[in-house]
């Protein structure tokens, strides 16, 4: 297979929505959720046995808190996206079957497929997983065909098995 090239812009919708799928996928529910969901019960327990009515704050403030945490993840990620201009810069990535090579910003990555742990698509781009919660999104639109969108979703499957 001869090296195919892509260049494209992320936006931070984009970005975003690709952070927020690759969480979802790691988690049934969220953890922030289920804590949360777990406080705002044991508030109303509290409630409910009007002898703990003063203990029924702590938990009722806490378990709002939690709930509140995608809100703050958000603000996080929207100040990484506004203070990192890598991730506003022009992405111009090569793959073929011995790897993938990155050009960002006059930063240069030749990467063996074996970087990646995991692969996930989404139904706007791929995830190249290599952390917890770090990946390079290679979107959709960067393509030029739906064929090749399935030479390079066969290509990373066959490499890092399937999703």
């Amino acid at each position: 297979m001869k090296s195919i090239s892509l260049r494209y812009f992320v936006d931070w919708k984009e970005y975003y929505r690709a952070e927020r799928f690759l969480l979802r996928q790691q988690h049934w529910v969220l953890p922030e959720q289920f804590s949360g969901a777990l406080l705002l019960l044991l508030a109303i327990f509290f409630r409910y046995f009007d002898f703990l009515l003063g203990y029924s704050i702590l938990p009722l403030i806490a378990g709002i808190l939690f709930l509140c945490v995608p809100v703050f993840r958000h603000l996080g990620l929207r100040k990484r996206w506004e203070r990192e201009p890598i991730l506003q810069a022009e992405h111009i990535v090569s793959y073929a079957q011995d790897g993938i090579h990155y050009l960002l910003n006059g930063i240069e990555s030749n990467l063996d497929w074996k970087y990646y742990q995991r692969w996930i698509e989404s139904p706007q781009g791929f995830l190249l997983v290599y952390g917890q919660d770090v990946f390079n999104l290679i979107p959709k639109s960067a393509f030029d065909s739906p064929a090749t969108i399935n030479n390079f979703r066969q290509l990373i499957a066959g490499k890092l098995g399937n999703q």
